[in-house]
């Protein structure tokens, strides 16, 4: 008996620890990063003439662009938008491997801090 309660407490504590986690500023840019050069590699984007050489240069090369667009004091601590992070990673792979300029900006535009980040954080 105290075993079992201590195992369902065990449990009860980790569930509340997993809840109470949010996703970082880093967990997003990851994210998508990763989507990103994923469909990058899925339409062969990459090589000698491309813009990354591979995979792993791209999530590189991206991670330090979101790092950019979506600064540390405007982003972190719980405030990117969900839903708005969901419509700017929705564009950011729909445009991976489409050359043209108006989608890049149009890209830049929805996925700017002002767009994708918040005031305060969501509670």
């Amino acid at each position: 008996m105290k075993r079992s309660l201590l195992i369902t407490l065990g449990a009860t504590l980790l569930v509340v620890s997993l809840s109470a986690c949010e996703t970082t500023r880093a967990d997003y840019r990851d994210d998508i990063a990763q989507s990103v050069c994923q469909q990058m590699r899925e339409c062969d984007a990459f090589g000698k003439d491309a813009e990354f050489a591979d995979y792993d240069d791209c999530v590189t090369e991206l991670e330090s662009t979101y790092n950019d667009l979506w600064p540390a004091d405007e982003c972190s601590n719980g405030r990117i938008d969900k839903a708005k992070f969901d419509q700017c990673k929705q564009r950011a792979v729909s445009q991976a491997c489409d050359e043209n300029i108006l989608d890049m900006v149009s890209f830049r535009l929805q996925c700017s801090a002002d767009d994708v980040c918040v005031a305060e954080p969501k509670k």
